[in-house]
């Protein structure tokens, strides 16, 4: 493969890896470890993370709150707690990542309701 071509798909492939942690099943498991979380406990201050400008900003914020959160948590079965686990740290990170395109706001506003749900 010649450097030019392996330099057009560079740019497809960074988008591609940029997706992954937005992919339904990844909103499956933060769904269902949420749905372990009692009712109306808040393990941080909604005000803190809603009604910020750049969603990726505060869902990579709320991902490091989480996790925090998470390694002290009591969710069953514990492989559900390891998924969310991994799910978070992989949201923190690409979150962070493209928090400065514009394209992905959406997506990570529809995961920042999924986390406004459970609290």
């Amino acid at each position: 493969m010649s450097k030019i071509a392996l330099l057009l798909l560079l740019p497809l492939l960074a988008c591609k890896a940029d997706m992954d942690a937005f992919t339904d099943k990844t909103f499956d498991i933060i769904s269902k470890a949420i749905a372990t979380i009692p009712g109306g406990y808040r393990p941080y201050e909604p005000a803190r993370f809603f009604g910020r400008r750049n969603a990726c900003e505060a869902l990579a914020e709320m991902a490091d709150f989480q996790m925090k959160w998470t390694r002290n948590a009591k969710i069953q079965p514990a492989a559900l707690r390891v998924q969310y686990l991994r799910a978070l740290r992989q949201i923190k990170r690409e979150a962070a990542a493209v928090a400065m395109r514009p394209e992905y706001q959406a997506r990570c506003r529809r995961m920042m309701r999924l986390f406004r749900r459970g609290i």
